[in-house]
């Protein structure tokens, strides 16, 4: 009996499985199409979505207004006077002379004097002022300390200046120079502006030979030496002879050259 029933019942079991996955494969079924449906349906709030991220085209925004930047005009450049000092005297003078009242003087002054470690300027020194060509407000200075350091202030407004010291940025260059002696030679070489230290190195050079101040009328004297320049021109520095001919007149001419020994061993 027991046999018979679970017999009769088997068949019953798998029927109901089969409905079962009919019933699973319908569901499936039914959520690809709505799906799928969807594709098809779009928001209206997913349209306006999509159509602003259309517009964001190589960095610009279609259909909106595009603010125009006004770029301020660059301030005019200053008006550069660049002297060599002829006395020696402190900065707030100098400042004052230059027409600041006591009050900027001092301002500019005080940064001077803690950035040089001194409030003097001294005779021979080369000063440059930049100053506003509209207003003539200060806008700068630069003073060379020695050969090899500049002072550099700035104003960047509303009473701020900044002040440094820089090394001076040199090119080499060569100078040539000839001259006649019409009187003696000292007379002439002062009148040519022959710097001190090639005029030691030509008495250094010609020891031993006709002195320079022994030369006779109608000698011919022509050199070359080499200085260096600073970028702006306020500074010059004699470095070296290069080279030196000296040519007596007269019915007997000779020919003398400065021997590059001289050059190397000479007082400069």
């Amino acid at each position: 009996m027991i046999s018979a029933l679970g017999q009769h019942k088997l068949p019953c079991v798998f029927r109901g499985n089969h409905w079962g996955r009919t019933i699973t494969a319908l569901v499936v079924a039914g959520l690809a199409t709505i799906a799928s449906a969807r594709l098809f349906v779009v928001d209206p709030d997913d349209a306006d979505s999509s159509t602003i991220a259309q517009n964001y085209v190589a960095g610009r925004i279609d259909n909106e207004m595009v603010e125009t930047v006004k770029v301020p005009d660059p301030a005019p450049e200053p008006v550069t006077i660049t002297l060599t000092l002829e006395r020696s005297a402190l900065i707030y003078d100098y400042l004052q002379d230059a027409g600041l009242d006591l009050g900027t003087a001092a301002h500019w002054g005080a940064f001077f004097e803690q950035t040089a470690a001194t409030r003097r300027l001294d005779q021979g020194h080369a000063l440059t002022l930049q100053r506003d060509p509209e207003t003539g407000e200060l806008r700068g200075l630069r003073y060379n300390l020695d050969d090899r350091i500049v002072i550099t202030e700035e104003t960047a407004g509303d009473g701020v200046i900044h002040a440094t010291q820089e090394l001076i940025r040199y090119s080499l260059h060569p100078v040539v120079m000839s001259f006649r002696v019409r009187s003696d030679f000292s007379h002439e070489a002062e009148r040519n502006a022959l710097p001190k230290p090639i005029l030691a190195t030509l008495e250094y050079a010609f020891q031993g030979q006709r002195g320079l101040r022994d030369l006779p009328r109608g000698s011919d004297v022509r050199l070359v030496y080499q200085e260096k320049v600073s970028r702006d021109g306020s500074a010059r520095v004699v470095t070296g002879l290069q080279a030196a001919q000296i040519s007596y007149g007269g019915p007997h001419s000779e020919c003398v050259c400065v021997p590059r020994r001289a050059w190397r061993s000479a007082p400069l």
